[in-house]
């Protein structure tokens, strides 16, 4: 968890400063835009976080839906993260704009990386996503802040090879 007052936050933006940190978990990255646009959204003191969800600390406002979605995502050995952004004790979940997250990844597949938003209807929301190896992630940025999980696009199946041999046309039967 990071603090910040609103005022330090217009201070960087008015500077036309970028604000980047890191949490326990993972990196937020603010550019003057993103700051201006969360202190006219935000109240005074401003929370941002990032956790990794188990089983244990599975969010209570989370529907049966995501549930089974997460619980699926758990048994592949996959990563969730919570990403939340607190205005005093008020929940902010839509961004007027993105902003960027890196969220730790170090799965197998990292160069095919993705990232999903967790859906309350059980759908999910991809993000493109880029590996940074350097910090052993993946970056991506969203503009709703809610329930994400890491995983990798299967390889596309092969195209069966073409024969070798021309194939002979299998002649028709005489009446």
């Amino acid at each position: 968890e990071l603090s910040l007052s609103r005022t330090a936050l217009r201070a960087l933006a008015e500077a036309e400063k970028s604000l980047e940190f890191v949490t326990l978990y993972g990196r937020f990255a603010l550019d003057p835009e993103a700051l201006l646009s969360i202190c006219e959204q935000l109240g005074t003191q401003i929370s941002f976080f990032i956790e990794p969800l188990s089983e244990e600390n599975l969010p209570a406002d989370l529907s049966e839906q995501q549930l089974e979605l997460i619980r699926d995502i758990f048994a592949r050995e996959l990563p969730v993260f919570e990403i939340r952004i607190f205005s005093g004790d008020d929940l902010i979940r839509d961004l007027s704009v993105e902003i960027t997250i890196l969220l730790p990844y170090r799965g197998e597949n990292q160069e095919d990386a993705i990232v999903w938003r967790v859906e309350p209807d059980g759908s999910t929301v991809e993000y493109p996503g880029e590996q940074d190896s350097e910090l052993g992630g993946v970056v991506f940025q969203p503009d709703h802040l809610s329930v994400y999980a890491i995983g990798y696009r299967a390889e596309e199946p092969s195209q069966p090879e073409e024969p070798s041999q021309p194939v002979e046309p299998t002649p028709e039967p005489e009446s």
